[in-house]
């Protein structure tokens, strides 16, 4: 009986090339049935990687009846290559274009379509969760985040907070209480100033 389903597909690299894997998210039309699959490749680039997921779906579904196929990628380059609309010009990315192709002749009915990365979201998470995997194997830690410094004062800078902000607080309660003997911002300001400069405020 031939089958119709929905898949999500994805490949990732960590370096570009880099550590891969790729993932597929097959959802069976009828009966809601979701295959997942998902595995490291070894070192490849995000594109062959792509290429790989797609390619892996392709072979589950034709070894599994499923004639009619609707597949949603986050890859827009390989979405517009497999649709015809750019060549395929990259050595290593010909053959497998010409692999799925040929895998595509073989159904009834295949749609391929882009999509945001968050709207692949399963697919891309299967991709991260192999990766891991194969670094917690190989004992490959993740970096840490190292904490930014906080900017330490130096004792001049120290001093002049000390002796400005008393100040402020001074003014600004006189301001809040509604009488200050001259403007705010004026005395406020040749007070900030004197103390900058180091002065006494009787000078």
């Amino acid at each position: 009986m031939a089958r119709s389903g929905t898949a999500n597909v994805d490949g990732g690299s960590r370096g570009n090339p880099g550590p891969a894997s790729w993932a597929f998210v097959l959802k069976d039309d009828a009966d809601g049935e979701v295959i997942e699959r998902t595995a490291f490749m070894g070192q490849a680039t995000n594109n062959v990687a792509e290429y790989t997921a797609l390619l892996e779906l392709l072979d589950y579904a034709t070894a599994h009846q499923f004639k009619k196929l609707k597949v949603y990628s986050d890859s827009e380059l390989m979405v517009r290559q497999i649709s015809g609309v750019y060549k395929v010009k990259n050595a290593d990315l010909l053959p497998l274009y010409e692999e799925a192709k040929e895998l595509i002749e073989q159904l009834q009915s295949f749609e391929i379509i882009h999509v945001r990365r968050e709207l692949n979201k399963r697919a891309d998470e299967l991709c991260n969760k192999s990766l891991d995997a194969e670094e917690k194997k190989l004992g490959v830690a993740a970096p840490e985040k190292k904490a930014k410094a906080k900017p330490t004062a130096s004792p001049a800078q120290k001093d002049l907070r000390e002796r400005c902000l008393p100040l402020i607080e001074f003014y600004a309660e006189d301001w809040r209480n509604g009488s200050p003997v001259k403007p705010f911002s004026e005395m406020l300001l040749k007070e900030l100033l004197n103390a900058i400069e180091g002065k006494n405020s009787e000078d």
